[in-house]
C-alpha cells in the first residue's frame, strides 16, 4: 500500500493493520497484518519532503469488486493547474471534531506550484516540487483533515 510517511514515523510493524475492501474504518472487508513499513530513503519528517511510504501486508490480498491495484503515474505526468482531484480518508469531519467511521471523499483543485510555494512561506512552511497543492484558492470551504494523510485512493 502506498501512503504517507509521517503515519508510520518512528513506529513499528507491530502497531499497524490494514483493512482492505471496506468503507468502514472498524469493520467489515479483511483486516492483514503488517510486515513491512518502507520509508522513501529522503523522507524529512520535519519538513515533510518525499513524504511517501510503502506498507506490506504479510498475506496477499483477494483482488475484488472492493479491492483493487491503484496506478501510479509516471515521473514525467503532468498534471495542470486548477484539475480538479479528490481526497478520500477517515479524517476528522470538523476542526478538532470526531473521525469519521466511513470513508468520505472531497473534491480539491491543483493550486498552482509557485502560488503555493508563496502561500507557505509567508508562514515558513516548505513547498517544493516534490508536492502537490491543491484546495479551493481563497474560497476555502472543502478540504482533507486531520486523519486523512495517506488514505485510500
Amino acid at each position: 500500500i502506498v501512503t504517507a510517511a509521517h503515519c508510520f514515523y518512528g513506529d513499528t510493524i507491530r502497531q499497524w493493520r490494514m483493512r482492505v475492501g471496506s468503507t468502514n474504518s472498524n469493520s467489515g472487508g479483511v483486516v492483514h497484518n503488517t510486515n513491512a513499513i518502507i520509508m522513501h530513503p529522503q523522507y524529512n519528517h520535519r519538513t515533510t519532503d518525499n513524504d511517501v511510504a510503502i506498507v506490506r501486508s504479510n498475506s496477499a490480498f483477494n483482488f475484488n469488486a472492493n479491492v483493487a491495484r491503484g496506478s501510479i503515474a509516471s515521473s514525467n505526468y503532468y498534471l495542470p493547474d486548477n484539475a480538479p482531484v479528490w481526497a478520500i480518508g477517515w479524517g476528522r469531519t470538523a476542526w478538532n471534531g470526531p473521525s469519521s467511521n466511513q470513508l468520505r471523499e472531497v473534491q480539491m483543485y491543483t493550486v498552482n506550484l509557485q502560488t503555493c510555494i508563496n502561500r507557505y512561506r509567508e508562514i515558513n512552511n516548505l513547498v517544493n516540487a516534490n508536492m502537490l497543492c491543491v484546495g479551493i484558492l481563497d474560497v476555502g470551504g472543502r478540504d482533507q483533515c486531520g486523519g486523512d494523510s495517506g488514505g485510500p485512493s
